[in-house]
């Protein structure tokens, strides 16, 4: 996934990666027809899209200067 981010007039470009990533503990997990699941923390069965938009919203939070966020992905 390929995701333009503007910001106080800057564009830029990010791979993001974040269908594949678990927003609970960062690990790569599985994409299956809208479900998600990780195998290293045992998040079985979780919505894919609601996973993406977690650790999308967590790289926002973390390129804004905040400490703390919604999930692991950095």
């Amino acid at each position: 996934i390929f995701v333009k981010t503007i910001y106080e007039g800057k564009t830029e470009k990010h791979d993001l990666g974040t269908s594949q990533k678990c927003h609970k503990c960062g690990s790569e997990g599985e994409r299956y027809k809208g479900k998600f699941s990780c195998p290293s923390c045992s998040l079985k069965d979780y919505n894919a899209d609601l996973n993406a938009a977690i650790n999308i919203a967590e790289r926002g939070i973390k390129s804004l200067g905040k400490t703390e966020g919604l999930g692991a992905v950095p």
